[in-house]
This record gives structure tokens, C-alpha cells and sequence, in this order.
């Protein structure tokens, strides 16, 4: 990790500019941060007007930013089979030559593919792809998010527990082929509906509250700390810290890049079997729900 306080010494003509994006960026206050500050960017992150276009990594580090989520692919391989996110290495290797702590992360399409082998195959391509980017200084993360209709609704506790168990046994693959704990990427709703082992991993909070000085609070749901937390999404260039770029997250780290805190885990070693019948039955009769009876009636409307 850096010296924080070297990175901080900004030059005078420089600190004018990020005063004046700033005034005009009221939306986001960034004043009296308390922990590292990073972004997360994909493949439809905006620079200079360009969809996907090449992130000015320096830029990034001068303007205070210590670390970086990248996403390296969704589901199977977008935009066919087998792809990556475009720009994933690219975006890697010159983030960590920049200066910045690095991770990748993987963005889930459970609906697509709701069985166990479904959630084997998503952590297999994600390990393929990032494998030589996992010692870039952060962990690797599970984005959930795009679950499909039915899921989100408090009442259908079948599909928060097939989800749960679909999340857990995705984990377990990856702890298995990788040797590493990932982070999971979830909002405060998934968060509260989301039961069972799923819970011990380490969080990132999806947490908009466009103000480092509100951050979420804790416990998180069913999460008892988080490690990370996204406390803004980045629209339009008018309200962005970092001038020419937009449709980003602005990112926290708990106790600074080189010390974020991260939950004991209490797995070790015995991650990939411990919990391990107890989600396969979980998640296999929480399927067998949701694909005969909430799915049916879903088909129906």
C-alpha cells in the first residue's frame, strides 16, 4: 500500500480543479472521507464520450483514487459465449501500473442458468478469465444482482433461498478452483432476504447515498460488517470527480486499500466442504419450488 499522505500532496492547479468539479458536482459529496476512495468500471463505463473507452489510469490515481473493481465477465460470455469484458485486461494491468490496487469481479445471471451446475459453470469462466489477475491486490467478488422477476419479492421465500443456495455454491466452486474467498456484491434488499452460509463471506454494499459521510449501517441485513461499499453511481460527467468519465461506482474501503477489514473466515481451508450438504439440499428443493410453482405462474401472466 501506499503512503496515503504522499498521495494526498496534490499540486495547487490540481487541487483547483477538483474544488471546482466538485462545486459543481453537489450530488456526490466526497468531503472528509474516512477509509480509501476507489471506483468500479465495466465495459459500458463512459471516457471522453466513448462508450468503453481507454480509462486514463494516472489521471484516476492523481485525482486520489487508491483502488479499482473491474468487471471481468457476466454470465457464460457477453456479448457471445466465451467473452470477456472488453478492456478487462487492459484496464487491469494499467490500473496497477497507475498505482492502484486491483480486482476483478464477475456479474451473475442466475436465471439463466438456476441449477447448481448453472452456478459451477458462471464460477469456472470467471476463474478462467481472472486468473492472472487475482493477486492484483483485491479480492475477487461475486456481483448479484440480475436474478430474474420473482426473486426480489419479499414474500417468495423460495426464491431468496434457491438464490441463496445458487450464490453459496457458487463461492464454493470458486474457493475450490482458486484457492481464495470471494467478496459478494449485494443491496441492502438482497441483503436482507438472502439466508444460510452465504452470509459469512466478506461484503461489498451496494448502498447509494451519494455522501462518504452516510455510509450503511450495521448490521447489513444478514451481514454483520461490510468491507467495501458503493456509495455512488457516477451518471453523467456534470456530477463526476473524475472529469470525461461516467456510468461508474465510487467505492469505500473500510480501514484503507492495504487494511480493509475483512470478516475472519470462518471457513479456512475446509471452504469448499463444510455447509456443503446442507446447501445442496437447500438449493435443490428451493429449484424444484421455483421451477414448479413460481415460474409456471409466471408464465401464465
Amino acid at each position: 500500500m501506499k503512503n496515503r499522505k504522499v498521495k494526498r500532496e496534490i499540486a495547487p492547479s490540481l487541487m483547483l480543479t477538483i474544488i471546482l468539479v466538485g462545486v459543481m458536482s453537489l450530488k456526490i459529496n466526497m468531503v472528509h472521507a474516512d477509509g480509501a476512495l476507489g471506483i468500479d468500471v465495466y465495459d459500458k463505463t463512459i471516457v471522453g464520450g466513448v462508450v468503453g473507452g481507454n480509462i486514463n489510469w494516472p489521471l484516476v490515481a492523481q485525482y486520489g483514487y487508491e483502488f479499482a473493481f473491474v468487471r471481468a465477465t457476466q454470465g457464460l460470455g457477453y456479448p457471445k459465449p466465451g467473452d470477456p469484458d472488453a478492456n478487462f485486461v487492459t484496464n487491469m494491468v494499467n490500473g496497477k501500473n497507475a498505482g492502484l490496487e486491483m480486482g476483478a469481479f464477475h456479474f451473475a445471471y442466475p436465471k439463466n442458468r438456476p441449477t447448481l451446475t448453472g452456478a459451477e459453470q458462471e464460477a469456472t469462466f470467471f476463474y478462467n478469465v481472472a486468473k492472472d489477475y487475482l493477486n492484483y491486490g483485491l479480492p475477487p467478488v461475486l456481483d448479484i444482482e440480475d436474478e430474474g422477476a420473482g426473486i426480489i419479492d419479499p414474500t417468495n421465500s423460495s426464491g431468496w433461498a434457491w438464490l441463496s443456495g445458487w450464490a453459496n455454491w457458487w463461492m464454493l466452486k470458486f474457493k475450490n478452483i482458486s484457492g481464495k474467498t470471494a467478496f459478494i456484491y449485494i443491496d441492502k434488499n438482497h441483503a436482507t432476504f438472502m439466508t444460510g452460509d452465504i452470509t459469512n463471506y466478506p461484503l461489498w454494499a451496494a448502498y447509494w447515498s451519494y455522501d462518504v459521510n452516510d455510509p450503511p449501517t450495521e448490521p447489513f441485513g444478514h451481514w454483520q460488517s461490510w468491507s467495501f461499499w458503493q456509495f455512488a453511481w457516477v451518471r453523467s460527467t456534470s456530477e463526476s470527480p473524475i472529469p470525461g468519465m461516467s456510468n461508474y461506482g465510487l467505492d469505500m474501503s473500510k480501514g484503507g486499500v492495504g487494511g480493509f477489514v475483512v470478516p475472519i473466515d470462518k471457513f479456512g481451508l475446509l471452504a469448499p466442504y463444510i455447509g456443503l450438504a446442507s446447501t445442496i439440499l437447500v438449493a435443490t428443493v428451493a429449484t424444484a419450488i421455483y421451477v414448479k410453482r413460481v415460474k409456471p405462474r409466471k408464465e401464465k401472466q
